[in-house]
C-alpha cells in the first residue's frame, strides 16, 4: 500500500529465502527457484501457498498478493533474501537476485490506484459476459444494461467491486447510483433510465474514469 501511495518505482521485498520457489526449498532439496514472473498464474499462486513464512503467518502467499496489486498497477516487485550481504546495492546495480515480477506495460494514475487498491468497497455488482468484455477488452464504462445483480446496500458515490458472471472480481469503481436505484434500472438501456427514475440521470453506472481494472489473469 505504501508503494502505491508514494508512486514508488519498485518494491523490494526482503525475506528469509532467496525468492519464489516451486516448492519450499527448506524441506525440498529439488526445489527450483522461479527467477522471473511475467504473469501471476494459478500455478504461481499454488507454489506460493506451499511456502509458509518463518513465523507461520502469511508467508509467500501474502507476498504474491502484494505482487498482484503492484504489477497490475504498473509497478515491478522483487522478492529476495534479506540475509544476503549487500543485497540492496546488488539489486539496484542490476545484478540478478531473487524473483522479479514484471509489471503491466502501463502505469496507472494515483487516483486509479486509490480507487483500485486503497478504498474499501461498500458493495458489489455482478455483470453479464457482454458487459465484462466491453470493460476488459474495449475500455468501456459500466452501463445499467449489463448489470444482473446488486449486493449490499450503498449510497451514490460509493466504491463497488465489479464481478463477472462467474463471480470473479474484475475491478473496482465509484458508483453514480445508489444500490436502490441500480436495482430499479439494471438491465435497462441508458435512454430508459431517466424515465424509470423520474429525474435527470447519467448514462454510466460506473464511468471508465472512475474505474480500475484489478483482474490479473
Amino acid at each position: 500500500m505504501i508503494t502505491l501511495l508514494t508512486n514508488a518505482d519498485i518494491l523490494i521485498n526482503l525475506t528469509d529465502i532467496d525468492g519464489l520457489f516451486d516448492k519450499d526449498p527448506r524441506v525440498n532439496q529439488n526445489a527450483l527457484m522461479i527467477k522471473d514472473v511475467k504473469k501471476i498464474t494459478k500455478k504461481i499462486t499454488q507454489a506460493a501457498g506451499s511456502i509458509p513464512g518463518a513465523l507461520g503467518k502469511g508467508g509467500m502467499t501474502s507476498k504474491i498478493e502484494a505482487a498482484k496489486k503492484l504489477t497490475s498497477a504498473g509497478i515491478p516487485m522483487i522478492i529476495a533474501n534479506g540475509k544476503t550481504p549487500e543485497i540492496l546495492p546488488a539489486i539496484t546495480e542490476g545484478k540478478e537476485h531473487g524473483t522479479f515480477f514484471y509489471p503491466k506495460n502501463v502505469k496507472i494514475t494515483g487516483r486509479k490506484r486509490w480507487i483500485g487498491y486503497s478504498i474499501k468497497p461498500r458493495g458489489s455488482v455482478i455483470i453479464d459476459n457482454g458487459a465484462a468484455a466491453a470493460i476488459l477488452q474495449k475500455g468501456k464504462s459500466l452501463l445499467a444494461g449489463g448489470i444482473t445483480e446488486v449486493k449490499k446496500n450503498f449510497e451514490q458515490g460509493s466504491p463497488l467491486t465489479i464481478l463477472n458472471a462467474d463471480n470473479k472480481i474484475i475491478g473496482t469503481g465509484l458508483s453514480n447510483y445508489s444500490s436502490d436505484d441500480i436495482l430499479k434500472i439494471m438491465g435497462l438501456q441508458s435512454a430508459d433510465i431517466a424515465k424509470k427514475l423520474g429525474c435527470k440521470t447519467k448514462a454510466e453506472v460506473i464511468h471508465r474514469n472512475n474505474m480500475t481494472i484489478t483482474k490479473t489473469d
